[in-house]
């Protein structure tokens, strides 16, 4: 099992969350013109102030979808947080709810 890369993965999305307000903000004042003249020495505040806080594993993009039993980041079904293996497995086993394995 990959509990590392997993316990990796929830660190940078907890930290995701508890930065996206302030990303927002900066997004937000960086689009608008009107307030950059009159805000410019509260908006370099801020910055210096999110940079500080900030790292790398703060950014949306290193946010990777990962398997909840395995790990594993390839093939990782939105629905469920499964992979297309642990899907299947379950699924055939009846464990998962509203999902029937179709023949025909």
């Amino acid at each position: 099992m990959r509990y590392y890369i997993v316990n990796k993965d929830k660190n940078r999305r907890n930290l995701y969350t508890k930065l996206e307000s302030s990303y927002k903000l900066i997004k937000v004042l960086q689009q608008t013109t009107q307030l950059q003249i009159n805000l410019t020495s509260y908006y370099s505040v801020i910055l210096k102030s999110l940079n500080k806080l900030s790292s790398k594993n703060a950014s949306i993009s290193r946010i990777k979808r990962r398997c909840i039993l395995t790990g594993r980041a390839k093939s990782v079904y939105k629905d469920f947080g499964l992979s297309r293996m642990q899907l299947r497995k379950l699924a055939s086993f009846g464990l998962l709810s509203g999902v029937k394995k179709s023949s025909w």
